[in-house]
């Protein structure tokens, strides 16, 4: 507030008198909630038609020629290769109608009815860029949370397509990370002790996936861990070509787990610390499948416990 009222103060009244118009493109819930908090300062602008509330770029070719615009390219790079998911609902007090709009560098969320800021009818476009997402988890089938740095706590969605949805954010935020050179390392380095354990969460996980072709090399994987490490399995896994493995094997999933985890109990924290690791950005199915296979393990636990 402070500062607000310095600008007003030190701001002549002929800069005032001598703007044509004043253009907001991207207006956000920050902006109504801050236009809200000081409404009586911010009194004189409303319903001013000085002031224009443009809801995208193109709009603004009706009032500026496009070659004297000059917006920044992160500005027009938000509109372009955008996976668009229309009607979806945001949870809050006040449950919102939105789209969830999924470009390259950031996710969109516009709402889909207008509201008042500063008595103007604005269409809202909440725009998180991949660097402020640090976490977005599944919840079940029709909805997904999503955490932003410096909000005040995860925002919550429903939509018939959440898996998509967060499998696309999950895309975004990896290249992300991936493009920053300087960063800390993302993902943690794999120890010497860790690599069965890690392997073998690897193996069972994939089992479980959609793609033939996937489960097959996953158990071929299976195959060759058990060979390189003297894993005990209780029967005899065959490593070859051509083999079909139906997607419906959950249950030799869980004995093979089973198993391992009464014979080979010294695997017990690598292998848990790399289920948690996968858990988080599996699919909804995937994450049932990982519970199933991860709970024979956790009677182990208690040899870590002094």
């Amino acid at each position: 507030t402070e500062f607000l009222q310095k600008w007003f103060y030190v701001l002549p009244e002929v800069a005032y008198e001598n703007i044509h118009a004043s253009y907001i493109y991207n207006c956000n819930s920050w902006v109504r909630e801050y236009t809200k908090f000081h409404d009586r300062i911010l009194a004189p602008l409303k319903s001013n038609r000085k002031l224009i509330f443009i809801e995208a770029p193109t709009r603004l070719n009706d009032f500026i020629e496009p070659e004297h615009q000059k917006l920044p390219g992160a500005t027009l790079s938000l509109d372009e290769d955008l996976k668009v998911f229309n009607n979806a609902l945001k949870l809050s007090h006040k449950d919102t109608k939105v789209s969830i709009k999924v470009g390259p560098t950031a996710i969109q969320i516009t709402s889909s009815e207008k509201t008042k800021v500063l008595s103007h009818s604005v269409l809202l476009n909440d725009v998180y860029y991949a660097s402020e997402i640090e976490e977005v988890c599944l919840v079940d089938d029709n909805q997904f949370t999503l955490t932003i740095a410096n909000e005040s706590g995860p925002l919550s969605f429903i939509h018939n397509d959440c898996d998509n949805i967060v499998q696309a954010i999950i895309h975004i935020r990896n290249r992300w990370e991936l493009s920053q050179p300087d960063s800390v390392t993302v993902h943690q380095k794999i120890r010497p002790k860790d690599v069965p354990g890690t392997l073998l969460n690897m193996a069972l996980l994939n089992l479980g996936s959609s793609d033939p072709s996937l489960r097959t090399a996953a158990y071929n994987q299976l195959c060759a861990l058990t060979a390189t490490f003297d894993l005990k399995i209780e029967g005899q896994l065959l490593e070859t070509s051509g083999l079909c493995i139906p997607s419906n094997n959950t249950i030799f999933i869980k004995s093979v787990s089973e198993k391992l985890a009464t014979n080979e109990p010294h695997l017990t924290l690598e292998f848990l610390e790399e289920c948690i690791q996968g858990f988080r950005v599996s699919t909804i199915e995937l994450k049932h499948l990982c519970l199933e296979y991860m709970t024979p393990w956790l009677a182990n636990l208690v040899r870590y416990v002094y």
